[in-house]
Formats: structure tokens, sequence, C-alpha cells
């Protein structure tokens, strides 16, 4: 997906970049390379200050609730003036501007944890002290992963023993492969001397014995504003996990599972990663080509490649290419027999032509030599104008109709030239029309979306039928981008209206879901692929007051996460956060499967956008 970082037209006085792209709360980063906010909280950071909690109503008090301008107050060598303490007030700040400077000031210096000798050095207070953790459990998993958890050990430190306990838990990496750690709680005290806040810290890296170390912790700030320093800082909890011996190597290149590239196009593809020019360039899916019971792969790159990858038996592929022109190759791919020949049929999520008002969809039936075109049986009337820059995201097939044969639905979302230049959208209705096409056989198709009336105005990610009602036929959920997801019940002969299901219907600016029974009590459960949000986390809570209590509830759920539903008496419930499913980054999609093959299902996440193909430069 291409992410066009716009500059809001409202400035500040104090440069602090504000970057926006349609609605999106994502990660205010410490360089501010990539921060994205609503558009509905950007008017927050020109607030006057304020407080949350008891509010004295006096002249002298309110003035006592104003921050301070940290130059005014008093400084010696590091020693702080208030009194120090390791909870968060009552009352603090609602000052955004200040909250969201102080957390780059603050992440900056948290970055020496990270440094070659992990210490804390002249960013702490005269009076530092320091919580750390004591192990309350270890655990092997099948002979592979060792897992150590940490809980809080009440005792304080100075400074030397938080640094000798930290350089131990860090350990001796052959070499550091992430060390990052991301505030998501900036609370400021009344008179802006002291702030308390939150973040997660993450940490990974090799021994030279070839395991492999991950941390993942929490920790508390104590902060001095006046002199900048650290007064305070806890580990609240962490868990630590040493891979013994891995289940996965990276053999694309032995095997020869490579796309087939030239240099100028791998070029290309590297400097769009390393500035920040995502995009989404394809899929990949498991398939069986040539009906010889082995698994071969289907890769490709949107608009430029389609490629199979053929399974010789003796660990290796076979690459075949030219398979359909590469104007035809659309975001996702299909590979199913529709209409129960036995042949394998191609369906693209690509416009391939539009004439006299009508477009169609590519669609290709399997020969011994590859893909012949059935030409426009996938076609729907529209406005040709433009029509190849239509995105259409995703394809979902189902027997919607009960009369045996597989119906398809191309998931609208939007043309690419409407996301471009636009203001900040929090529920948009500028999407593409999703489209459902009934299968009467013989490749003979018919669009009933529009019809209908359930095509929708939304930006879909994906589409996804299962029975969500238990009356026998697939229903219909689509997972939205910039708007809310949505229900629609299977009226029978491919008619749908749309409902209302608790959870489900929410707005998680959703770009992926799987329809699994994960914990195996025998019922389907829906897990969604969210954005866990930092910025939104630290920013959401101090607006509170300025949004109805539905409106803010909505906004600090966009912050939250995944979604993991599980059934409920009416409609869904979300359980994501207590079964450990929820943060998992900038996330877009996930697949559900056994990994350690142990009998249970595991979820893998696919989150961020890019790592930069140089190792010192930051990853976008």
């Amino acid at each position: 997906m291409s992410n066009e970082l716009l500059m809001h037209p409202m400035t500040f006085s104090d440069n602090l970049p504000i970057l926006t792209n349609e609605s999106r709360i994502v990660d205010l980063s410490m360089n501010f390379r990539h921060s994205i906010l609503f558009g509905l909280l950007i008017f927050s950071a020109c607030r006057g200050p304020d407080s949350v909690g008891s509010e004295p109503n006096t002249p002298d008090a309110q003035a006592d609730m104003r921050p301070l301008d940290a130059a005014s107050l008093p400084v010696d060598k590091g020693q702080a003036t208030w009194p120090f303490k390791w909870s968060v007030p009552d009352v603090h700040s609602l000052d955004v501007r200040q909250s969201e400077k102080l957390t780059q000031k603050i992440s900056k210096k948290l970055k020496q944890l990270c440094s070659k000798t992990g210490l804390l050095k002249s960013s702490t207070t005269d009076d530092f002290k320091a919580k750390w953790v004591r192990v309350s459990s270890t655990k092997d998993v099948h002979d592979r992963i060792r897992t150590r958890t940490y809980s809080v050990d009440e005792s304080e430190l100075e400074l030397a023993a938080f640094n000798a306990r930290w350089r131990a838990m860090r350990g001796d990496f052959l070499s550091l492969t992430r060390c990052k750690v991301k505030v998501f709680e900036t609370l400021i005290g009344l008179r802006g001397q002291g702030a308390w806040l939150k973040a997660d810290l993450f940490i990974e890296g090799i021994y030279g014995d070839g395991q492999r170390y991950s941390l993942r912790g929490q920790l508390g700030i104590v902060s001095d504003i006046a002199s900048n320093r650290f007064r305070g800082l806890r580990l609240i909890r962490a868990k630590h996990r040493t891979t013994i011996r891995t289940d996965f190597e990276n053999v694309t290149q032995h095997v020869g599972a490579i796309m087939a590239r030239s240099q100028e196009s791998q070029a290309i593809f590297k400097k769009q990663l390393d500035s920040g020019l995502v995009q989404t360039v394809g899929g990949l899916s498991v398939i069986d080509w040539n009906a010889d019971g082995r698994d071969d792969l289907m890769a490709w790159d949107t608009r430029r490649l389609l490629q199979i990858f053929v399974n010789d038996g003796q660990a290796g592929f076979n690459s075949v290419t030219r398979l359909i022109p590469a104007e035809a190759v659309g975001l996702h791919m299909v590979l199913l027999d529709l209409n129960s020949d036995g042949q394998h049929d191609l369906v693209s999520s690509q416009l391939v032509g539009c004439e006299a008002g009508e477009a169609w969809f590519g669609l290709y039936q399997q020969k011994s030599d590859g893909f012949k075109s059935l030409g426009k049986r996938l076609k729907f009337k529209t406005d040709c104008n433009g029509f190849r820059a239509r995105r259409y995201q995703h394809i979902a097939t189902s027997d919607v109709d009960g009369d045996g044969d597989l119906d398809i639905f191309f998931a609208g979302f939007a043309a690419i030239s409407s996301s471009r230049n636009r203001g900040n959208v929090y529920q948009t209705n500028g999407g593409l029309e999703n489209l459902l096409f009934l299968n009467r056989g013989q490749h003979r198709y018919r669009e009933v979306a529009r019809a209908g009336g359930f095509a929708g105005e939304d930006q879909t990610y994906v589409g996804k039928f299962f029975d969500m009602d238990e009356d026998g036929d697939d229903d219909l959920l689509t997972v939205n981008d910039f708007g809310v997801n949505r229900t629609y019940e299977n009226l029978g002969r491919g008619r749908f209206r749309e409902m209302h299901t608790p959870g489900l219907s929410d707005n998680g600016q959703s770009m992926g879901v799987s329809v699994v029974d994960v914990d195996g009590d025998q019922t389907l459960d829906v897990y969604i692929s969210n954005m866990y949000s930092y910025a939104g986390n630290r920013i959401v809570p101090l607006v509170q007051k300025d949004f109805k209590p539905d409106t803010y509830k909505t906004l600090f759920g966009l912050t939250q996460g995944n979604t993991y539903y599980k059934k409920a008496q009416n409609g869904f419930k979300d359980h994501a956060r207590e079964m450990g499913l929820a943060h998992a980054g900038w996330a877009w999609g996930q697949a559900v499967f056994d990994i350690e093959n142990d009998g249970d299902l595991d979820i893998y996440v696919a989150n961020g956008n890019a790592t930069h193909s140089d190792a010192r430069a930051p990853d976008y």
C-alpha cells in the first residue's frame, strides 16, 4: 500500500512537524520521519494547557495548573527540588504539544540503553533511583525456546547497580539486531516540574554460539523537566526468550525460488523501500500447479510479473514466467476451479480493459503451456475514465446462492489518484464499490452487489465469507481501512443486507482478517489486523474532554492494535488484550497455522513497513 505523507497545513511556532496520512494514528517516531496523526487530533496540539482530574476553581489554583517553562525552574547540577514519587499524579497537564516535545527528548536519551555500552551516564539526576525485576518463572518450550519471565522487585537501586544489572540482562551479543524503546504514555505534573512516562522495550540479538535472544519489557520513567534528566527508572516487567535452536532457515536462494526481476527493476524497488515509498507489490500462495500432489508456489508483482515455482520433488523449484500480460497482474491473484471441470482458472483483481462503459477483470483458464484469456466474462458497467488506476484489493469466493458454483467477491479500495492530496479521513465514504459476481455456470457471471444495495463506499481491504449467524449459509464480513468494518447477512439467491454485529462492526482501520477456530473450542474466531499506535496511546487520553464518550471510545480503540473476537450472546466480544494478541505493531495481515507442530494453532502477524537495506539506517 502506498503511504504518501502529506504535510498538514497547520504549523507550530516550535517547528514540531505533524505529518498526516489520511486518518491514521501511527507511531510518532523519534525523528518524526513517518509520524502520522488524525486530523481530529491535530487541533489538540495547539490547545492551551489544561489538566485531568480534580480541577480547583480558584484563580490562584488555576494559575498553579499552568505548566512552567523549564528555563524558569531551579537547576543545581542535576539535583531536582520537587518531592519524588513513583506513582503518576492524580492531576496532570493536558497540553499535547508540551507532552510530545518531552516525549521526543526523553526518547533520544533512552537510546543510551541501546548503545554499545548500554549505560545511562549523564542523563540522571544526583538522586536517581531505579527498581529492577526478579525472575518469576522459567519455561522450556519443546527444547527449542527457553522463556524467562520477570516481575517487579520493589527494592531500590542506585545508578551503578542499575547499569550493572541492565548490562547483565542485555547480555553480550555477537550482533545486536534490534533495540528500541517506544514511549506510549507521557503525563506531566501540574507545574511542569516532573513527568511520568511508560515505554515498551524491545531487544533482539545473536550470541556467539548462534543462539538468538529477545527481551520484551515495559519501563516506567520519572523525569525532571528542568534538568531534562531521569530521576527514576524501573523495569516494570520483562520476558526474556532464548532460542536454543531455530525451526526455520532461509533457503530461498538454494531452492531457486527467486523472483525474476531485472537488475534495473530490483534497484528501483530497493530505492522505493529505502525512501519510504512503500507499495503493496503483490503476494504469494501455495498451489498444485501440475496436479502432481506436490506443493508449488505462485508469486506476483502487481502489474509486473506472475511467476510459478514448480516443485521438482528434489528440494528445488523450476520457474515458469510470462504466463499472462504484465498489466493484467493484480494486487490479488486466485487460482481455483470455478466451473468444476477439473481445470484451474486464474482470477485477477486488476481491471484489464474498459470499453463503451463496461470494464472487466482478468479471467484465465489454465492450459498445458500457461493460461488462456477468457475475455470479458467478469464485466460490469462503469465509467472507463482512469479505470486502470482503480485498486481492487482482495478476492473472496463462496457459493453464496447455494447452486454449487463458486461466486466471486472483489474488495473495492480506491482509485490511486483519489487517495492523494486529500485531507484527514476519519471515516471515509469515498472508496470503490465492492462487487459480487454470481456464477451461473459455464463461465457466465452477473454482478449483483450494486443492484442489491450492499456494494458500499468503504475502502475495503479484505472480504471474508463465513456463517456469522449460524443459519447454514455464508454471510459477508468486509474489513475496511479508514472506517468501520461491516457485516452483511446472506438472504439467499445472491441477496445480502447490512446488519450491525457488535464487535465485528467496529472502526478498526483494518487490513487483514482470519476466521478460524484458534482456541479449539469448536467455534469460529475472528482475528483482525489493525494498528497499534504509540502516538495515539499518548495523545488520545489527553484530549478525552473534547469528544463525546462514544467518539472517544472509538478513537482510543483505534490505537489499541489487533482484535480477537469470539462469539458472544450478542454479536462478538474482543479478547485480544487478555490473550496477548493485540499489540502487534502496524499490522497488515496474518497467517494462522501450527508453527511448532504441537497440535494447536499459532498466529504469525506481518507488520511494519520496510527494513532499510543499510543496517545502520533507520527503518521506515
